[in-house]
C-alpha cells in the first residue's frame, strides 16, 4: 500500500469496499476458491450479512479488473462484454466515455457557448441534425458507438474532416482511438484465458442473453458495471401513474436513483439523445449526476428493470 499524503475518511473506505464486492471484485475469504465472481450483497460494519474489510481479498474477477485502466464499474462492465461477445463494441463506448471524461477535452459534439439552451434543453439546428445522424433511441451510449465505430471506420487521413464535417470534437475522437487500441489489446488477452465465463452473473440464462440482439447484450454488459448509477422515472411519469407513462405533460421529466426513496430527483441532460425522444424509458443508467440551475444526469441510456436484479440483490425490490 501506498502512503495518502491526507488519509480519506473511513466512510469513503466502507463505500469503495462495498461498491467492490457488489461487482464482484472483491470476495470472502471464505468465497476464495468458491464461485467469487459475482458476490452477494454485503453491509460492511453493521447489518445482515455483515463482513469486515481485512476478510476481503481480490477475486480472480477482481484480478482481471485491475489489469484494465479503466475506473471499476468501466472494466466491470468490459469483463461482461466478453462474455456477452460484444467486447469490441462495449470497448468503443468506454473509450469514448473516457475522452470524455478527460477535463481538457469536454464533450464528444463540439457545443459552442449559445447552442445548447440549458433552460429548455434545445440545441442549435446544426448541433441537432448531427446528433441525430447517429443518434439511437436507445439512448447516449449506443449514440456514442454509432459515432466511434464510424469514426474508426475512417482512413486516419479523412478523419479530421469528419470530425469537422460533424461537428464533433477531433481531440475527443483521437483520444477514444488511443484508449480503445490499449483496452481492445487487454480485452483480447483476458478473453483468451478462457475463463471469463465462470466470472460473470450466473442469474441470467447466459446462453439466452449471449443470442439476444447486439444493442441488448451492449446495455447488458453496460448495466453489469453501472448499475449502481441506475435511475427510474418518478411522480406523474411513472408507470402506472397514468395512461401515458413516459411522456412529459409539459415539463421536465424526472429520475431518480434506484433503492433510494426520498432521493434526489434529476432530469435528463439537455444534451442527450434522450431529449429528442417523445416517451422516456422507465429504467435507465448514466455516467453522472450534475448539478447546473437543476439537477441532471448525464450520459443516458435506457435498460429493462430485470437487468438490474441479474447483478445486485440490492435491486430485488424494484422487481416486486
Amino acid at each position: 500500500l501506498f502512503p495518502f499524503v491526507t488519509m480519506p475518511p473511513k466512510e469513503s473506505f466502507i463505500r469503495a469496499y462495498i461498491h467492490l464486492y457488489a461487482l464482484g471484485a472483491l470476495a470472502t475469504r471464505k468465497e476464495v476458491g468458491a464461485d467469487a465472481g459475482h458476490a452477494k450483497e454485503i453491509v460492511v460494519g453493521g447489518g445482515s450479512p455483515a463482513v469486515s474489510p481485512s476478510d476481503l481479498v481480490l477475486s480472480a474477477l477482481g484480478r482481471a479488473m485491475a489489469r484494465i485502466p479503466l475506473p471499476p464499474a468501466a472494466a466491470r462492465a468490459l469483463i461482461e462484454s466478453i462474455a456477452l461477445g460484444c467486447a469490441f463494441e462495449v470497448a468503443a463506448i468506454l473509450s469514448t466515455v473516457a475522452a470524455c471524461e478527460s477535463a481538457a477535452f469536454g464533450s464528444l459534439f463540439s457545443i459552442k457557448r449559445g447552442q445548447l439552451d440549458d433552460e429548455d434543453g434545445t440545441l442549435a439546428d446544426g448541433l441537432a441534425a448531427s446528433q441525430r445522424r447517429f443518434a439511437s433511441p436507445l439512448g447516449d451510449h449506443l449514440s456514442l458507438l454509432n459515432v466511434t465505430m464510424e469514426y474508426l471506420k475512417t482512413p486516419e487521413s479523412e478523419r479530421k474532416k469528419f470530425a469537422s464535417d460533424f461537428s464533433l470534437n477531433a481531440r475527443v475522437l483521437n483520444t477514444t482511438a488511443s484508449i480503445f487500441r490499449q483496452i481492445s489489446e487487454i480485452a483480447s488477452v483476458i478473453a483468451g484465458q478462457g475463463a471469463v465465463h465462470s466470472w460473470v452473473n450466473r442469474r441470467a440464462n447466459l446462453k439466452e442473453v449471449t443470442a439476444a440482439p447486439l444493442d441488448e447484450r451492449v446495455r447488458r454488459s453496460l448495466v453489469a458495471g453501472m448499475f449502481r448509477n441506475s435511475a427510474a422515472l418518478r411522480g406523474d411519469h411513472a408507470a402506472g401513474a397514468s395512461s401515458s407513462a413516459g411522456r412529459s405533460p409539459g415539463g421536465p421529466v424526472k429520475y431518480a436513483a434506484v433503492g433510494e426513496e426520498g432521493g434526489m430527483e434529476a432530469d435528463v441532460h439537455p444534451s442527450s439523445v434522450l431529449r429528442m425522444r417523445a416517451r422516456k424509458p422507465e429504467f435507465v443508467i448514466y455516467d453522472e449526476l450534475v448539478v447546473t440551475t437543476r439537477p441532471y444526469i448525464r450520459g443516458v441510456t435506457a435498460i429493462e428493470r430485470s437487468w438490474l436484479w441479474e447483478h445486485s440483490n440490492h435491486f430485488e425490490a424494484a422487481d416486486e
